[in-house]
C-alpha cells in the first residue's frame, strides 16, 4: 500500500517494496502533489485514491496496472494527459476521471473490458474536450461521447463473445447427448433384432387338432341309441 509522506501537504508519494495496490483514499486531498510515479508491480488503484489532488498534473502508470477504482482521480483539475497505452488495464471504475476539467487527452489500451458510469463526466467545462484514443497502435481523435460509445461497444462485443462461447459449449454438449442417444437407440435396435431372432427360433409348430365330427351312421352312436 502506498502512503503520503507525513501529512496531506506532502509533495511526493513513497511506495513500499512489493506494493501491489494503491489503497482507498491513500492520497486524497494531497493538494501539493504534482507528479506521481506509480511503480511496476502495482495492479490496482483504489477508491478515491487521488481524489481532489488539485495540483496533480502528471501520473505515470505501470504496465502491471489492471484496474482503476471509482473516483480514483475525481476532481483533479490540473491533470491534462493520461496515457494508459501498453498497460494491461481491464477496468475503469465509476467517475474515475470525472471533473478533471483540464484533461485534454486519454490514451486507452485495447485491453480495456469494463468502463463504469460517468468516467469522464464534466471533463469539458472550459474547452471542447477531445480524446486521443489509441487502439492497436492507431491514433484517432474523437469526442467524449465517441470514446464512451467505443468502450461500451467493446464491452458489448466481449459480452457477445462470451455468449457465443457459452452457446457453442452448450451446443457441443447437446451434440454429445444426441450422439449418445443415437448410440443407445442403435444398441436397443440390435437387442430388439436379436430378440426377434430368438423368438423365431423358439416357435413350435402346433399339431393339427383331431377331427371330432360326429356322423349319424357312426356305429358307436347307433349302439348307444339301442341301449336306451
Amino acid at each position: 500500500m502506498a502512503r503520503v509522506e507525513k501529512h496531506i501537504r506532502a509533495t511526493r508519494v513513497i511506495f513500499l517494496l512489493n506494493v501491489t495496490k494503491v489503497g482507498e483514499k491513500a492520497c486524497m486531498w494531497a493538494d501539493n502533489l504534482i507528479v506521481v510515479d506509480i511503480p511496476k508491480g502495482v495492479e490496482s488503484i483504489g477508491f478515491e485514491a487521488f481524489k481532489d489532488c488539485s495540483n496533480l498534473t502528471n501520473v505515470s502508470f505501470p504496465t502491471t496496472l489492471t484496474s482503476i477504482g471509482k473516483f480514483a482521480f475525481f476532481e483533479c483539475p490540473s491533470l491534462e494527459n493520461v496515457d494508459l497505452v501498453h498497460r494491461n488495464l481491464k477496468e475503469l471504475g465509476d467517475y474515475a476521471f470525472a471533473d478533471c476539467s483540464e484533461l485534454k487527452s486519454m490514451m486507452i489500451p485495447d485491453s480495456l473490458q469494463m468502463i463504469g458510469l460517468g468516467v469522464f463526466a464534466e471533463c469539458s467545462k472550459s474547452v471542447p474536450f477531445n480524446f486521443v484514443v489509441s487502439y492497436n497502435d492507431h491514433d484517432t481523435t474523437s469526442t467524449t461521447s465517441d470514446v464512451v460509445a467505443y468502450l461500451q461497444t467493446q464491452q458489448r462485443i466481449a459480452s457477445l463473445e462470451k455468449m457465443v462461447a457459452a452457446l457453442t459449449t452448450e451446443n457441443a454438449a447437446q451434440a454429445t447427448d444426441i450422439a449418445s442417444l443415437t448410440t443407445e437407440n442403435a444398441a436397443q435396435a440390435t437387442e430388439i433384432a436379436a430378440l426377434g431372432t430368438r423368438i423365431a427360433q423358439l416357435e413350435i409348430a402346433l399339431p393339427t387338432p383331431p377331427d371330432y365330427r360326429i356322423f349319424p351312421d357312426d356305429v358307436n352312436i347307433n349302439w348307444c341309441v339301442r341301449l336306451l
